[in-house]
């Protein structure tokens, strides 16, 4: 379990169904959640609203020079930027990076972490996910040994989770999807829905596993159904 976005106070905890594993002639099959995504983010509707208000947001440009800072092209504001490709994570603290991105996030996702406590300086972590091989656990536990390094007794550490990516297609009638929908867009929604899922129950078991020193908060979850109708066609930019 883990809190949905910090809207109330006191917070309101967010718990997804358990999962439930089948099997057939002795033999165990993978778990299966009693409940997906969607059906759950549905009764949060806080988190569309920080959907909603994520896409309103103007898109930021940034150009990269050759000694690696780069000019907001909106203010024109020189920052130090960290770029994190398909595939890659990226760690920094304030002092190393102004500004975190990655981009083109259509079936990948891309995770944000965000870290405070009174033991350490805060902590920003990114991650281009594209598949189920990653290990979501290291990503927590870099942040807890961020903040517990001076001190292993620091217990008010404060996580902040954004995800982007990801979509579920608007629904066509039976006989329209024939014409608007190719295999290539059937296995592309498939394995974007299949990669929604296991994220968002990953960080709620480790959100778990860590709930005696560590606070997480849901803060976006700009996935799915979310990320759906006029948006799912762009190529979101994400930055801290």
């Amino acid at each position: 379990s883990f809190f949905s976005c910090k809207t109330t106070k006191p917070q309101e905890p967010l718990y997804l169904p358990k999962l439930t594993s089948s099997s057939s002639n002795g033999q165990k099959q993978q778990q299966q959640p009693r409940m997906t995504v969607d059906e759950c983010f549905s009764h949060l509707p806080c988190l569309r609203e920080a959907s909603d208000s994520l896409l309103a947001q103007s898109t930021q440009e940034y150009n990269i020079n050759l000694n690696s800072s780069i000019n907001n092209n909106n203010n024109n504001k020189k920052s130090k930027l960290l770029y994190v490709g398909q595939s890659e994570v990226g760690h920094c603290v304030p002092l190393q990076a102004d500004v975190i991105v990655s981009d083109r996030a259509t079936t990948c996702h891309i995770l944000m972490l965000y870290s405070v406590s009174s033991g350490n300086v805060p902590l920003a972590t990114c991650a281009h996910l594209d598949s189920t091989r990653y290990n979501i656990a290291e990503l927590f536990d870099a942040h807890l040994q961020h903040h517990q390094r001076r001190n292993r007794s620091t217990q008010d550490i404060e996580l902040d989770i954004h995800i982007v990516g990801g979509y579920t297609p608007e629904q066509h009638q039976p006989q329209q999807q024939s014409s608007l929908q190719g295999v290539g867009d059937c296995d592309a929604t498939a394995t974007s829905r299949k990669l929604t899922q296991w994220i968002v129950y990953e960080l709620a078991q480790q959100a778990q596993r860590c709930a005696e020193p560590m606070t997480c908060t849901l803060q976006t979850a700009l996935v799915s159904q979310l990320n759906t109708s006029n948006h799912h066609h762009h190529h979101h930019h994400s930055h801290h």
